[in-house]
């Protein structure tokens, strides 16, 4: 990924502050970005999307700010996982619609901070198709006059996406694998 200006961040934060919508470059591929709180863009990140499912993954700058959002993320186990692996890719259930992941890339978890929330994250292109790795990519599958600021980060590596955990008493869960090294670190979490 680019580097990218002061400005360009300072525009996400004050968008997303206002509760719009942002595509930004994440460490997997693009994602379209809104505040946990804002209804009106999450249900514009639904339409742009093709979805009508609620089920998203959030980034979020801590752990303490995801267990200030989540009850369930308070209990020894969750702590214990989240400790384990973050920051990183992997994500952790916390409801029934909602996983969540503090992130390697700084800057996602500064803007979560700078927001004061959990931010939804996801890829940014339409519901069942790639992955996009470049903002050209992300305008071939969702209209970029419908968001309120790109971030382009220039051409990205193509990853995995995160791994999506459940965290249990009896120890973790997995739903969907993510890189080797993470799922090596969860199998080692309960042993």
């Amino acid at each position: 990924m680019k580097p990218l200006s002061a400005q360009q961040l300072k525009n996400a934060r004050t968008i997303l502050r206002q509760g719009g919508v942002v595509v930004l470059p994440s460490e997997s591929s693009y994602g379209l970005f809104t505040p946990i709180r804002s209804a009106a863009g999450i249900k514009r990140i639904l339409v742009l999307k093709g979805r009508r499912d609620t089920k998203f993954t959030l980034v979020a700058s801590s752990l303490a700010q995801v267990q200030k959002f989540f009850p369930a993320a308070r209990s020894k186990q969750f702590t214990r996982a989240a400790q384990a692996v973050w920051p990183g890719p992997v994500s952790l259930v916390v409801s029934r619609r909602m996983s969540v992941r503090v992130p390697d890339l700084p800057m996602l978890r500064d803007l979560a901070q700078a927001v004061g929330q959990p931010l939804v994250a996801t890829s940014a292109n339409q519901a069942g198709q790639p992955a996009a790795y470049s903002v050209v990519q992300v305008g071939r599958q969702i209209d970029l006059t419908q968001v309120d600021a790109v971030v382009d980060g220039g051409s990205l590596p193509r990853r995995k996406p995160s791994a999506v955990v459940v965290v249990t008493e009896a120890g973790v869960q997995v739903l969907r694998e993510g890189p080797a090294h993470v799922n090596r670190t969860l199998k080692r979490i309960y042993e």
